[in-house]
């Protein structure tokens, strides 16, 4: 003892002890929290099938940084808030004229509701950065469908800190397929309903009269407003008719309503109400008026008849994805002021992952076959207008 506390008296025995001690009270506590394993939730979209686990994380040491709080089912339902991560893709999160489409973040969304809380959803690139999500708490709750199961499969992986998160989506999961809403998602995602019109009624002829040179019932609505972003009315007309086929109680499958067919949304931020849209008037003056918008926003594009077509394709997909395009037509040496030939073949290849997954892309996947025909039928309908309808 005596010889113990010699050593100690000496300084440098005694700060040599000293760290030796902390270190291994530092080692102590570290590996009393070492190991993190995520729990995977899974199930099938459809009642019969057989449910389907994953694990995602095996081990993960963790740091000595201070990381997000992870949150359970209580504390979610009392943000009001379930946070879900996501890869863009047809079948998992995309945008479209301002709203979120995808099936399972629609399926998620079915979940939230239920739960009483809304949803948000925060994109990653890859796998790996949605699983950095979850783990670091950014995320609650993984609904990309991965390689497990099928693509109308839900396959949503939720962290080890959130035991009664996944109890509730289990047992929600394992009565999904009987729901109403849940049938009505996989009919319009995976039996050809998503892009089909409703409510759109037999299809009018181009043209009411081509002898008297009437191309319908609404032409002084269309030479009025047409006049107030200085177009030509008969391309107007033809937006109208690629649009609803003059029909003004046309509904589309993603909520578009009306002659121009604008998204509620869209409408009110050019003042016009979700009861208006109906009205042919009123749809005709929101449209010019979001059209103006629209060519504002494209600027850049000097040469007016060019940028037209950057306006129609951005009136059908949204400018974010048509600026999502013109990066990627730069990055691979196109024009990214031109359309045809430049750009819109860009718009068409962002329906592939290898495309709307590559880092110049802010927005993810985009329908882009509908945004290309979409533009090249107004155009030709426009030239054929020319020819048998005065302009004035």
């Amino acid at each position: 003892m005596t010889k113990l506390l010699d050593i100690l008296k000496n300084p440098v025995c005694f700060r040599l002890i000293f760290c030796l001690f902390i270190y291994f009270c530092i080692m102590y506590h570290k590996i009393a929290i070492i190991i993190l394993v995520a729990l995977s939730c899974s199930c099938a979209g459809n009642s019969g099938d057989e449910q389907q686990k994953s694990a995602f994380f095996d081990k993960k040491e963790t740091t000595d940084d201070v990381q997000n709080e992870h949150f359970d089912l209580d504390k979610i339902q009392e943000s009001g808030e379930l946070i879900v991560a996501s890869l863009y893709g047809p079948y998992d999160y995309f945008s479209f004229r301002g709203m979120e489409f995808g099936y399972q973040f629609e399926m998620a969304a079915l979940y939230a509701n239920s739960i009483g809380a809304r949803i948000r959803v925060q994109v990653a690139d890859t796998m790996p950065e949605l699983k950095k999500m979850l783990e670091n708490g950014e995320a609650d709750m993984i609904i990309s469908h991965s390689s497990v199961g099928k693509r109308d499969s839900l396959v949503w992986t939720v962290g080890k800190n959130a035991p009664l998160l996944r109890q509730s989506v289990n047992e929600w999961c394992a009565q999904a397929g009987t729901m109403p809403e849940s049938k009505m998602l996989h009919r319009k995602y995976f039996e050809g309903l998503l892009f089909r019109p409703v409510h759109r009624g037999k299809p009018a002829a181009q043209m009411l009269n081509m002898k008297a040179g009437i191309i319908s019932k609404y032409d002084a609505l269309f030479k009025r407003y047409a006049g107030t972003i200085d177009w030509d009315w008969r391309l107007l007309a033809s937006l109208a008719y690629q649009e609803s086929s003059f029909n003004p109680s046309a509904v589309s499958w993603a909520g578009a309503q009306g002659l121009m067919q604008m998204m509620p949304a869209t409408a009110a931020s050019v003042g016009i109400s979700e009861g208006d849209l109906m009205n042919p008037e009123s749809s005709i003056a929101g449209a010019t008026r979001y059209l103006r918008k629209l060519d504002r926003t494209f600027s850049d594009i000097h040469d007016r008849n060019e940028r037209l077509n950057f306006v129609l394709a951005s009136y059908n997909g949204g400018s974010h994805h048509i600026r999502d395009a013109m990066a990627l037509a730069q990055k691979h040496g196109k024009n990214p002021h031109v359309w045809q030939g430049n750009v819109d073949q860009y718009v068409l290849l962002l329906s592939k992952p290898m495309y709307y997954n590559d880092a110049s892309v802010k927005y993810g996947y985009m329908r882009g076959s509908e945004t290309f025909n979409y533009v090249k039928q107004i155009r030709s309908r426009h030239n054929f207008y020319r020819m048998h309808v005065k302009r004035n």
